[in-house]
């Protein structure tokens, strides 16, 4: 039984691309700009913390915590699941991740990234659960998922941009996409909700360089807003120490925090309730400055 056939077709490059045109469209209305403002003196691409284009690919192993209550819509209460314990979900899964910044100059840049965690599981259950409006009963099998994609655009302000250190503020959008199912392995008893999380933030970034090779770079973003139907915080934490082996290639080791929780209220929508979910761990990257 294939619990996905009914969630809306994705191709696999579809959020970088996304983000990516978005992040075109930036570039496009300010590119002007920023051949007034380059300074000659100081060349991209010359040190750390100075170049026009920068691409980085990167695989990412998080170690994943979810936990959600999915209420129905007569107001009953549904059931709080760990569905990493409850649903047998995969706690660790490898994917891949891309974060594209273009600077105008060495003060200002717009950035973008895009990564996407999918996830299933199969497992009986060892209790009674309302998910929605659905029941699943204790010893039953189920097939679940959880899939999350996570779309990033942000504009940077240096307040200190030298070739050996950096610091300054950011302010952007993250775009949360999560789909999730319960089905039971027979097929005849299903429910699959969605929801998209428009959440902006704000936060710090810098970098220090060590040599002009060896640099060490991080960036902090938080938010904590209610909006509406809708209330959350969520933590973006990244840091990593990185070697570049020419002006254009490197090579990063890092760790990263991605923590969101919500709850979402009101009539007319796919999901209400909370979740909660935390994906955390190491990223290695290749990067191209340009």
């Amino acid at each position: 039984m294939r619990l996905r056939q009914s969630r809306r077709a994705r191709h696999p490059g579809e959020g970088m691309w996304m983000t990516l045109n978005v992040l075109a469209l930036a570039v496009g209305l300010t590119a002007p700009t920023a051949a007034i403002a380059q300074d000659a003196s100081r060349p991209p691409g010359s040190d750390p913390f100075w170049e026009r284009w920068k691409l980085r690919v990167s695989g990412y192993l998080p170690t994943s915590n979810t936990s959600l209550r999915f209420d129905a819509a007569d107001g009953r209460i549904g059931t709080e699941l760990d569905f990493e314990d409850d649903l047998g979900i995969d706690e660790r899964k490898f994917l891949p991740a891309f974060d594209l910044s273009y600077r105008f100059n060495e003060r200002h840049r717009i950035e973008g990234s895009y990564f996407s965690i999918g996830r299933d599981g199969t497992q009986d259950l060892e209790i009674d659960i309302d998910f929605g409006d659905t029941e699943f009963s204790r010893d039953t099998e189920v097939d679940s998922f959880f899939d999350t994609d996570i779309y990033r655009v942000s504009y940077s302000y240096s307040f200190v941009n030298e070739p050996n250190a950096e610091f300054g503020f950011l302010a952007g959008l993250h775009l949360v996409d999560v789909d999730m199912g319960i089905a039971t392995a027979v097929g005849n008893i299903r429910r699959e909700p969605s929801l998209t999380l428009p959440l902006p933030v704000i936060g710090l970034h810098g970098g220090y360089a060590f040599s002009p090779r060896v640099s060490l770079n991080g960036r902090g973003q938080v938010f904590a807003l209610e909006v509406g139907r809708y209330s959350g915080v969520l933590f973006d934490l990244f840091a990593s120490l990185q070697y570049d082996f020419s002006p254009h290639l490197g090579l990063a080791l890092g760790y990263q925090l991605y923590d969101a929780n919500g709850s979402v209220q009101g009539e007319d929508v796919d999901f209400e309730g909370e979740m909660d979910f935390v994906y955390y761990g190491p990223t290695l990257s290749a990067i191209a400055r340009f």
